[in-house]
């Protein structure tokens, strides 16, 4: 897996490993990539992780910083109200931070990180049916050798 390509497993990893019965997630659903179906009220909560924006700085001719801004969306119901989608947006800022396997808080994505990742919640939105957060997880994987970014050692 690639350092890139490591990040994002790992994020997802985490959001699907707090999705048990008794975990910060239960009863939540995950999903990956873009909406392809029509959502409802049964479809809720659901977070979702899009496609990544990825950017590169040089170092030096061999060694290579990449960073990456992860898109999730969390869609939680309208019925619901604005202080269960403020809790549900908790919820999984809580999630994407605490290690699913231990409960100890793990801000570097099981040594994926270079850096603490930084979450920003902005642009969100309500519709007819739904209350909806835009969350930009902000990351730095850790450096890597030009060339050989599918490599995580």
């Amino acid at each position: 897996m690639g350092k890139y390509s490591a990040v994002v497993s790992a994020v997802q990893g985490r959001l699907d490993g707090h999705v048990g019965t008794g975990k910060i997630l239960q009863g939540w659903k995950v999903k990956m990539g873009p909406l392809a179906e029509v959502e409802g009220e049964k479809d809720f909560p659901t977070v979702r992780i899009w496609v990544p924006d990825l950017t590169q700085v040089e170092h030096t001719r061999i060694v290579g910083e990449g960073g990456m801004t992860l898109q999730l969306s969390i869609s939680s119901s309208r019925k619901a109200g604005l202080v269960q989608w403020i809790e549900d947006v908790e919820k999984v800022l809580d999630a994407i931070e605490t290690d699913h396997t231990t409960g100890n808080l793990d801000l570097g994505l099981n040594g994926t990180l270079q850096r603490p990742m930084l979450p920003q919640v902005q642009d969100n939105f309500a519709n007819e049916l739904s209350i909806n957060a835009q969350i930009r997880l902000s990351v730095m994987p850790r450096l890597f050798t030009r060339g050989a970014r599918r490599a995580t050692e």
